[in-house]
């Protein structure tokens, strides 16, 4: 009897727990919430959970109510219950609550080679992942349905006065024509041997903010959210092929219903436009459906497209409208993909996505190049040691023409300085762009609630098509990009491969003192090119790169 009732007390805290995590707040990429809740369903034999991300917190409480409270990870399962608490501002009243919160992060970056390794994309720990000095967020929440919060940084800016900016001597995929952006040919502050996040009389300011914000409302089974921040499709390790978590500042508004089993979710990211120019102004939409289809089967679904223009036709906000058959090529290029999620064996997990961009048939006669890309990775947890493992392995392949049209792209700039020139190139899917073959391996080991240290190798080699090159070559061996892609895969492409290899560990300990965490990277750096014509490598350079922080949330 006694037994019963401790069971029936239990079950009554653990309810009224999963209860009050009812709030329409999404959950930053950046937390640790998501890896340890795809751990818990591996380790528990279920099939992972949506990988349509960020969740709400009640969509996540809905994911967590799954996992059976007890068991061997009972630890673990505590630790990412404790995560989804910290996501909902203080309650000060029966329908309000809210937060105020000042984070100091204190970074410092070294790195030992600065004559090749001279811009933002030559680090691994580049401008989305470094940390403003100080950042201001203030959380405010009204009953369960609505949720609004913002976060003011104050750090420096990634351009910098004694930057060496360069015009594009040739135009950029069909983001930019010929002489009409500037980007870093070398960015002080990366090129530095030694430096950090410290704001000094010498360095600009920060412009771009807010870096995240958001402006939720919700319930149980569905959420309608705008804002900025991080977006997902897909649980890559590498990165993702339609929506990659590689920028951390997309603007965006997300409507969503899901379920346990079920998700379909109405996606638009509104691009940045750093020349102002109402004709280059670029959105995309795109619609995704998640199902359980057996207990170790989980489909999903994508269609997208990415419209450039003036103004957008109301029919282009129709999510159950198919974007294919829009035909408006001028303004628009489309892309479809579909991930499945296997559960081979308890502790053992296949994650797989496949997208296409163009597929001429044999019966056509059209000259564009096939563009497709897939990804695939297969992953497995364990518990030993006090802690939890997990050792992953990844491989995907992009064609020469994946991401490329002559009027419309899946490429995106955004201004380094005062939201204008110079900028930053970027891929909105896979951060390893076009032309790509990437094999990624990484080890890890996670203690709940006190730190987490992996230990990754990754291999890449890019083709010659990168968002720098033409798409289309001509039969006289020079090329351009207002025809049509004609780059065929499979990747990568070219008679000259840029290869390079990373080997990386980085970790992060919680300390003893609350909310004080201490976190870095070490991350070497080999690279170089190879000519297949006489399978000759040259061009040889490294550099090893070390990342220390320190955080610290009021």
């Amino acid at each position: 009897m006694k037994r019963s009732a401790a069971i029936l007390v239990f079950l009554m805290c653990v309810g009224i727990a999963y209860a009050s995590a009812i709030s329409p707040a999404k959950i930053p990429l950046t937390s640790p919430l998501y890896a340890q809740t795809d751990l818990l369903y591996r380790l528990h034999g279920m099939l992972s959970p949506s990988s349509a991300r960020p969740w709400s917190v009640s969509e996540a409480a809905e994911v967590l109510s799954a996992i059976p409270e007890q068991s061997a990870f009972t630890d673990l399962l505590h630790a990412t219950q404790s995560l989804l608490k910290e996501a909902k501002p203080k309650v000060r009243s029966d329908a309000f609550a809210y937060n105020l919160m000042t984070t100091i992060n204190l970074e410092s970056y070294a790195h030992t080679n600065t004559e090749d390794f001279v811009t933002i994309e030559d680090w691994v720990y580049g401008y989305d992942q470094r940390q403003s000095m100080v950042d201001f967020t203030m959380q405010v929440q009204y009953h369960d349905r609505f949720y609004f919060d913002i976060s003011v940084p104050v750090g420096i800016s990634a351009a910098s006065d004694s930057d060496e900016p360069i015009t594009n001597p040739d135009p950029i995929g069909a983001l930019f024509g010929s002489g009409e952006i500037e980007y870093q040919k070398i960015a002080c502050l990366y090129q530095m041997g030694l430096s950090t996040n410290l704001i000094t009389p010498e360095t600009n300011l920060y412009a771009d903010w807010p870096r995240s914000s958001q402006l939720s409302l919700g319930g149980d089974w569905w959420s309608v959210s705008g804002g900025r921040g991080s977006l997902r499709w897909g649980n890559g390790m590498s990165g993702d092929l339609v929506v990659g978590s590689h920028i951390n500042n997309h603007n965006h508004f997300s409507a969503s219903v899901f379920s346990k089993d079920n998700k379909l979710q109405f996606l638009a990211i509104f691009l940045p436009n750093p020349l102002k120019d109402d004709t280059k102004q670029s959105i995309f939409l795109g619609h995704r459906l998640e199902s359980n289809l057996r207990p170790w089967l989980r489909l999903s679904f994508t269609e997208n497209a990415m419209y450039k223009g003036p103004s957008l036709p109301l029919r282009y906000y129709d999510p159950t409208y198919f974007y294919h058959n829009l035909y408006d090529g001028d303004h628009m290029n489309a892309i479809a993909s579909i991930e499945a999620d296997i559960l081979i064996a308890p502790a053992l997990s296949f994650h797989g996505q496949f997208a296409l961009d163009q597929y001429q048939l044999s019966n056509e006669s059209d000259s564009v190049a096939n563009a497709l890309a897939h990804l695939l990775q297969l992953t497995y947890s364990w518990k030993a040691c006090g802690g939890y493992w997990s050792i992953s392995g990844e491989y995907v392949s992009t064609d020469p023409s994946f991401y490329r049209r002559d009027d419309v792209d899946f490429l995106l700039a955004r201004g380094l300085h005062n939201n204008g020139e110079p900028v930053l190139i970027d891929y909105l899917g896979y951060q390893y762009g076009s032309d790509s073959k990437v094999y990624h391996a990484q080890l890890s080991y996670l203690i709940p609630q006190r730190g987490e240290i992996k230990g990754s190798l990754t291999i890449h080699r890019q083709g010659e098509v990168d968002y720098f090159a033409f798409h289309h070559e001509n039969d006289d061996g020079t090329g351009n990009n207002t025809d049509d892609p004609n780059i065929s895969g499979p990747s990568p492409s070219g008679n000259t491969i840029t290869e390079r290899l990373i080997i990386g560990l980085g970790g992060t300990y919680h300390t003893s003192i609350a909310n004080l965490t201490l976190y870095g990277q070490l991350n070497w750096i080999g690279r170089r090119t190879y000519d297949r014509s006489t399978e000759h490598a040259e061009n040889y350079a490294d550099d090893f790169q070390v990342v220390f922080g320190v955080t610290k949330q009021f």
